[in-house]
């Protein structure tokens, strides 16, 4: 069972009802940052902030992929 109020039952990526993007996109940014575009680029071509782009690159978020 998931429980919203405790991250750790959270469901995670797609599923979660807030999702802005899927597995594909996290890993096309992921390939975007090791070839060199910017997360600013990143962000722009993904409708996210550059903050959440690098965080994807980084693996602090979306790590189950």
């Amino acid at each position: 069972a998931t429980h919203p109020a405790h991250p750790a039952l959270a469901r995670p990526g797609e599923a979660h009802g807030m999702a802005k993007v899927g597995e594909t996109e996290v890993r096309a940014i992921r390939a975007g940052a090791a070839a060199g575009v910017s997360y600013s680029e990143l962000g722009r071509r993904y409708g996210m902030t550059p903050t959440n782009a690098r965080l994807i690159a980084l693996r602090k978020t979306w790590r189950h992929v």
